[in-house]
């Protein structure tokens, strides 16, 4: 198998797993909605604003479902994911802001991201019509034709709990209580550390929520060494926003967009460069080597089941690959 077939692959399983989302959240698609864990929306929209350039149907219909529920998003985590994960899709993100016109005081740093220098398409083949160019995207150096919001977004499924952190926002608000539970929810216990650093919150926010929220007398609390671990008292809210899908799993989307990031551009540096098999072997194992650690931190049990030992020769790239298809199945 060619470089250029391992990218085109890799890339449509991505953009299977976007459309799959989107879907679970009220876009219109053919996907079968997104089920194996709860979806994070702001994640999911700076990765769309990178990957979902490579299909312009699946980035305008992420335009049309932020028209819809942008205020059910949190500018504070989505700008905390951009500097903390260093996701790519923030300009993209500040010129789907100011063509969607908002300009509501929450997205000003967003907003202020500085515009790309130069002129370059928006999607990843294919240029617009001279003349048919969006001006918003131009004036930020994006080309694309013009903007047509669809009104063809649907009510999110509050019943199914990969809408957790969606259904929750709608009862309890944008704020740290609906991430705090829904990661008690996906989680046996953690402490407040571990919550804010996977929820992306700030720590200082994390601790008074969880100590507020134990004045509930639905939370326990269990001391660690110097540690506090908190989880669900009883299983109240399991019944009642997990239901029959007790076993929907919590991943740290940005951390995971981020990796499937930096992979896309490495296979897409492969497809441009003529490279025998020795070379495409090193280039995946010194990939391998920079997220391995993120790898181990996001699926830990994933990684025990698949130890993957990379030897410098012609078969690294394709066990690399074959390591890459297993994980993209699992969190499918």
């Amino acid at each position: 198998m060619q470089p250029i077939n391992y990218r085109m692959h890799f890339q449509e399983a991505v953009l299977d797993l976007l459309w799959a989302q989107w879907t679970s959240l009220g876009a219109p698609g053919n996907s079968v909605p997104y089920s194996k864990a709860v979806i994070d929306p702001e994640a999911l929209i700076l990765f769309t604003c990178t990957l979902g350039r490579n299909d312009p149907r699946v980035f305008d219909a992420m335009m049309s479902w932020i028209s819809r529920y942008q205020k059910s998003l949190n500018a504070g985590r989505l700008k905390r994911m951009l500097s903390q994960r260093k996701l790519e899709g923030g300009k993209v993100f500040s010129a789907v802001l100011e063509a969607l016109s908002l300009t509501e005081p929450k997205w000003n740093s967003i907003l202020s991201q500085p515009m790309s220098e130069v002129s370059e398409p928006l999607y990843h083949y294919g240029n617009p019509i001279a003349g048919q160019e969006d001006p918003v995207f131009f004036s930020r150096g994006y080309l694309r034709p013009t903007v047509e919001i669809t009104q063809d977004i649907y009510n999110f499924n509050p019943m199914s709990p990969s809408n957790l952190i969606m259904t929750l926002r709608a009862v309890f608000g944008v704020n740290s209580r609906s991430e705090v539970l829904t990661y008690l929810l996906t989680n046996t216990e953690a402490n407040s550390r571990r919550i804010a650093l996977d929820t992306y919150f700030l720590p200082k926010t994390i601790y008074n929520t969880l100590l507020e929220m134990e004045m509930s007398g639905r939370l326990r609390k269990r001391i660690q060494g110097r540690a506090a671990l908190y989880s669900l008292k009883d299983t109240f809210w399991k019944q009642e926003f997990l239901r029959d899908k007790a076993d929907v799993m919590w991943f740290n989307w940005p951390l995971i967009f981020r990796i499937l990031e930096r992979i896309w551009k490495v296979l897409a540096k492969l497809e441009e460069m003529e490279l025998d098999s020795i070379d495409r072997a090193a280039e995946a194992i010194l990939l391998f080597n920079k997220i391995e650690d993120d790898l181990n931190y996001t699926f830990p049990l994933f990684m025990l089941s698949n130890d993957l030992n990379l030897t410098p020769d012609e078969t690294a790239f394709p066990e690399f690959y074959s390591f890459l298809n297993k994980l993209l199945i699992y969190m499918s």
